[in-house]
Order: C-alpha cells, then structure tokens, then sequence
C-alpha cells in the first residue's frame, strides 16, 4: 500500500514541479541507500511517456560532493534531471554542467518513502510560488541586508549585483530547485558578511538535524572565524578542519524557508524550507550566484528571522 502512496507524491513531482512532458529524457541519479526513492521516480516518469535512465552509484561522502565521471557524463544528456541521494549534489559541479546544458534538476537529497505523501509535499506549491518569486526578486534587487533572531544571529551582507533565486518547487526553464523545500535566497558577496549566528533550528547537513543547544558562528570578511556550543557545534567543527580547506568558511548563501507544510526535522529537504525560518548556507556558492567552489555546501538554520533590506 505504501507504494501507491509513494506514487502519487512521485506523478506530483513530475507533473507539477517538474512539468514533464511526453518524450522527455528523463535522467534519475540515485545511489545504492536511496535506489527505492529512485525507482519510484523513474517509474512514475515512465508512466507519463518519458524516455527514462538510472545510474546508480556510491553514496558521496558530504553534501556538495562530486559524483562520478559516468554519472557526470549521463546528466549532461538530460532534459530532466532528479537527484534522488542520500546526500545532497545539487551544489556539485557536475549539476551545474548539466544545468548549463539546458538541464531542468530537482534535488531529492536525503528523501525517505513517507516523503512522497507527508509533510512538505502536501503544500500548495502552485499557490506559493508567487510569494517565493517576489521574496527572491526583492533579494535580487537589493544592495544590503541585515539578519537578526530572537537567539542572537545578528548579521549584514552586500547583496550589490547578487540575483535573487526562487526556488519554488516549480520549474519550467533549465536551473534547479528542491522538493518540498520551498525558499527564496541569494548569495551575499565575497568576504562582505559580517556578524554572528546563532543557529537554533536545525543543521540539515551532516545528519545534524535539529539542535540541542544553539551554535555561534563568529563571521569575519565573509568566513566563518569561531565555532562554540555543545557537542553537535563540536561535531560540526571538525567536519570543517577535516577538508583542510578555506573555502569552507565561505558565507555562501542567505535563504528563507516558506513551506507552511515542513517541520524542522532530520530529514534534509523537509527541514530545509520549513515557513518561520532562516538558512545561511556555507561552502560552495556557484550554483547561487557567487564565484566560490568548496569541497562541500551545508546550510545552518534559525527560528524567527527578521530581515533588512537597504
């Protein structure tokens, strides 16, 4: 029974996020942990005409990593690509060659069963989508932004010449977008951001999930310099030193979660865009707007955001 559940929430995702069309080439990137969440896409896709192609592979190590050379190579080929994953390629730059060459991707990182007909899927996402695109244009058009929370985050970034990114769970024309995660965001010029957060919702990366106490992050010049909390700020730090590699500590990107439907969870995209919340993204930024290439791109959350522009 579960499996005609999964269905309806995967005829979703093809029809109304993805608008997929008859004769498409459909390619679907999955890995050996995440294959059944593959599977369901690929059928569903079938069923509405498609030509279809898996490739499975080795889960990456992080969120951000690089997939295979063959993997790489069959999602240049695709009109329309999903990314059903343990952890998260979207922000790889094989995606991002394979949406320059003409690709429309929708990430499924992180996705269980229960996904497909709980939760964030059931939102309005047709409905929505206005609001998403004015709150990226308005990011898109500014010059400045401040951030503040009730815990504490209190940061600024240059947003001059930065677009602002919709990422409704709707797509038409080549780019990329999550599902269910719903969120308008930007990436603030390099080493412009300046300030703390204090993340208390969740890190959706890493299988951090929700937060037992808040982290600090100490930003200077656009990197993070400090880390403090407890044990997950402990884990969350030596994943950092781990890479050997500044570009880690980049601020990569400033987003707003607007799915009414998500609740901050260990699920990845469900957490994501849940509606109440902020995310600062860290690591890679190419994919965003900006020009820096990490090993990696995770993302940290909070509650309540107030946000500033100009």
């Amino acid at each position: 029974m579960q499996n005609v559940l999964m269905m309806e929430g995967a005829h979703k995702i093809a029809t109304t996020c993805a608008g997929l069309r008859a004769g498409e080439r459909v390619v679907v990137v999955t890995d050996f942990e995440a294959i059944r969440i593959g599977q369901t896409m690929a059928a569903a896709c079938k069923g509405l005409g498609a030509e279809v192609v898996v490739t499975v592979m080795e889960p990456v190590r992080v969120d951000g990593g690089e997939p295979p050379g063959a993997v790489a190579a069959a999602m240049k080929t695709a009109d329309l690509l999903f990314l059903a994953v343990t952890r998260s390629i979207t922000h790889s730059q094989s995606t991002r060659r394979a949406v320059e060459e003409g690709a429309r991707a929708i990430s499924l990182a992180g996705f269980v069963p229960q996904m497909f007909y709980e939760g964030g899927i059931k939102a309005d996402f047709e409905a929505i989508k206005p609001v998403c695109d004015k709150l990226a244009a308005r990011l898109g058009g500014a010059d400045r932004a401040e951030l503040v929370t009730p815990a504490g985050t209190r940061m600024t970034f240059d947003l001059t010449g930065r677009p602002g990114n919709s990422h409704s769970c709707i797509i038409r024309d080549r780019g990329f977008t999550g599902v269910p995660n719903i969120e308008a965001n930007t990436s603030p010029a390099e080493d412009s951001s300046e300030g703390l957060i204090v993340a208390d919702a969740a890190v959706p990366n890493y299988g951090i999930g929700p937060l037992h106490d808040p982290i600090r992050l100490t930003v200077k010049e656009g990197r993070i310099v400090a880390i403090e909390g407890g044990e997950q700020a402990q884990f969350l730090k030596d994943r950092f030193e781990e890479h050997g590699d500044v570009a880690v500590y980049n601020v990569a990107q400033l987003a707003f979660g607007l799915n009414p439907e998500s609740r901050i969870c260990d699920r990845f995209l469900e957490c994501h865009g849940a509606a109440g919340t902020a995310h600062i993204g860290i690591g890679t930024s190419t994919f965003l707007g900006g020009t820096v290439i990490a090993p990696l791109h995770f993302d940290v959350m909070m509650y309540r955001p107030t946000l500033s522009l100009d």
